[in-house]
């Protein structure tokens, strides 16, 4: 997944009312890397940056890879313990023109981005999950985010076992170019 996404006011309105002191929501929008973004936890909706800081200071991690994120010392104990969902409508990829591709699901309801999070220097953090990509998206890159629908990403949410068995699955979701 490259570093975009897009969530509007609508999809997150039934989460904004607890976070209105920690949000700037205004309309919504491309969601970019250590941007603020409402994510779903097993707690409650927070606000939380995109990123984690990279070991050496030089940027954001934005993704991490399902296939290896139980084994890495810098994200396993987050995925086991702090589990997220990221509210969205749609995300970026660009094709070999650098055009901006915008993917939804294809019923346009919202997309669940599932992550995980951790606590930086007192402010929160969140990560996306990413997995070999399927068509559409394999047409304009090699990984996808993994969507989840709503029922699923709470489930996600509050068991591990559950969240290790979606890392790899196909994708449940119908996606189209938008």
């Amino acid at each position: 997944m490259c570093a975009t996404f897009n969530v509007d006011k609508t999809t997150v309105s039934k989460y904004l009312s607890e976070l209105a002191e920690d949000l700037d929501m205004r309309d919504g929008g491309d969601v970019f890397p250590s941007d603020k973004a409402v994510i779903l936890t097993a707690a409650r909706p927070t606000a939380c940056k995109w990123g984690f800081t990279r070991y050496d200071k030089k940027g954001v991690l934005i993704n991490a890879r399902a296939e290896t994120v139980t084994q890495k010392p810098m994200f396993a104990p987050s995925f086991y313990a702090r589990r997220c969902a990221v509210p969205a409508n749609g995300f970026y990829e660009w094709d070999s023109e650098k055009r901006r591709r915008y993917f939804v699901r294809a019923d346009g309801a919202p997309l669940f981005l599932c992550g995980f999070y951790r606590v930086e220097n007192g402010e929160n953090r969140f990560i996306v999950l990413t997995k070999q990509a399927t068509s559409p998206v394999s047409e304009y890159h090699d990984r996808i985010p993994i969507i989840a629908e709503e029922e699923q990403a709470k489930i996600y949410l509050r068991d591990y076992d559950y969240a290790r068995s979606i890392l790899c699955e196909p994708a449940s979701v119908l996606l189209r170019l938008a």
